[in-house]
């Protein structure tokens, strides 16, 4: 038993198209008006960016030896831990007044300066990387453009 299938045209097509309009535009639209509403709804989140270059010393080698990028990188990791450490970031909560919702319905500061914490990312760059010194960015993540841009300037400043 075999069955031949002919051939559709395209205005065949055409017609199926039309006759199921509303099994397609229907579902089409719901998807777009909740894409829609979805990223209508999510918060405006700013992040703002510090590049430091770390300059050599200007004393010659044979008084002060050299920093390797080893030795670079511990020292900023050292330093990245007492900047990141919860009396760095305590006070700085409080003067810009960030997570003024999770203080409101009293959320423990330890959990906010978490929070901090991982909205703070640096990454170091060897000076073998990109043909230039070595160098680090500093990049804070927040709600309000102007405080975003604040913190991150006062995080770079700890830094120098």
């Amino acid at each position: 038993m075999s069955v031949d299938f002919r051939q559709r045209t395209p205005a065949e097509y055409a017609q199926i198209l039309w006759r199921r309009k509303w099994l397609i535009l229907l579902p089409a639209i719901a998807v777009a008006c909740a894409v829609t509403w979805i990223v209508w709804s999510l918060p405006n989140v700013y992040e703002s960016t510090t590049l430091l270059i770390v300059r050599g010393p200007t004393i010659p080698n044979a008084m002060v030896p050299s920093i390797s990028d080893e030795d670079l990188s511990m020292r900023i990791n050292n330093i990245n831990q007492q900047v990141q450490s919860r009396s760095s970031l305590e006070p700085l909560i409080v003067k810009y007044n960030l997570y003024q919702e999770e203080r409101q319905k009293g959320a423990a500061m330890d959990e906010l300066v978490g929070r901090m914490q991982n909205n703070i990312r640096i990454d170091i760059q060897n000076g073998e990387e990109h043909n230039g010194p070595p160098a680090f960015r500093i990049a804070f993540r927040g709600r309000d453009r102007e405080t975003t841009r604040a913190v991150a300037a006062e995080l770079a400043s700890k830094y120098v």
